[in-house]
C-alpha cells in the first residue's frame, strides 16, 4: 500500500512540476500502406502519397510536418519515423494519394494517442502508430477544366503553411504540376476558388516553388518491392 501511495505522490509531483505551456513532444512511428484502385481492387504503382501531420492548440490546429513519397510497382509506400515538438497537443496525420488520371476516393486520417506516466497521467508526449493503411483512388471522370480545378484543390488541401520543412512535399507537387502543364491553357488559366486573384496553375506553381527552394526538382525514390503484393488491409489505428 505504501508503495502505491509513494508512486502516486511521485506522479502528482511530476505533473505539478511540468509547465503548462511547455512544448509537447510529438512522435510519429514509421507506417506503411498500399494505394489501391477502388474500381479494380488492384495496386496502383507510381502513386505519389502525401502525409500531413497536425497538432491542436487554442486557436484551432496547425500543420507540424508534411512529407511525400512514391509508391513502388506493388503500390506500397512507407512514411519514415520522426520526432518533433509543438506548443499544442495531440497528433494526427492526413494521408492523401495522387496519380495522373485518378482522383482520391477518400481521405485517410490516422490519430495518435497521449503517452502516460505510470499508465495514469499524460507525459506531454503524443505518439502516432498505425497498422498498414489502405489508400484508395478511382479513375477521374470529368472535363479538362474540372481536372485542373481538382488538381489545385488537391494541392491546397495538402499544403503545410506552418511547417518548417516544406521541401518534403516536392515529390507530390512535382507530379501535380507536370499534369497541369499537359492540360489546355484555358483550363490552367481559370480562376481558383481557394486562391483569390490567382489561377489554378498559380496555386500549384506557387506551392511547388516553395518546396523546391534551391534544391531543384524532386527525384522520387520508390518504396522497395516486396515478393508479393499485400493482401487486404484496413486503415485503422490500434486501440
Amino acid at each position: 500500500m505504501r508503495g502505491v501511495l509513494f508512486a502516486l505522490a511521485l506522479a502528482f509531483a511530476f505533473v505539478a512540476s511540468t509547465p503548462c505551456e511547455a512544448a509537447a513532444t510529438l512522435i510519429s512511428r514509421k507506417f506503411v500502406g498500399v494505394v489501391i484502385d477502388a474500381s479494380t481492387n488492384q495496386p496502383i504503382p507510381g502513386a505519389r502519397v502525401a502525409a500531413k501531420w497536425s497538432s491542436a492548440h487554442d486557436r484551432g490546429s496547425e500543420c507540424v510536418k508534411a512529407l511525400s513519397v512514391l509508391s513502388g510497382h506493388d503500390g506500397r509506400f512507407e512514411m519514415p519515423e520522426w520526432v518533433g515538438a509543438s506548443i499544442g497537443w495531440g497528433l494526427w496525420a492526413q494521408v492523401t494519394p495522387y496519380k495522373a488520371g485518378y482522383r482520391n476516393s477518400r481521405t485517410v486520417l490516422v490519430h495518435g494517442e497521449a503517452r502516460k506516466f505510470l499508465g495514469l497521467f499524460n507525459r506531454n508526449e503524443f505518439e502516432l502508430r498505425s497498422e498498414p493503411l489502405r489508400v484508395e483512388m478511382g479513375p477521374f471522370e470529368g472535363s479538362d477544366a474540372g481536372r485542373a480545378a481538382y488538381l489545385a484543390e488537391l494541392a491546397l488541401s495538402t499544403q503545410c503553411r506552418e511547417g518548417s520543412e516544406p521541401f518534403g512535399m516536392n515529390v507530390f507537387y512535382d507530379g501535380i504540376f507536370d499534369e497541369m502543364l499537359q492540360l489546355p491553357t484555358s483550363a490552367q488559366g481559370q480562376q481558383s476558388k481557394g486562391w483569390p486573384g490567382g489561377t489554378v496553375r498559380d496555386v500549384v506553381e506557387s506551392l511547388l516553388a516553395r518546396t523546391e527552394g534551391a534544391h531543384g526538382r524532386a527525384k522520387p525514390r520508390p518504396y522497395p518491392a516486396t515478393p508479393a503484393p499485400p493482401t487486404a488491409i484496413e486503415a485503422k489505428t490500434p486501440k
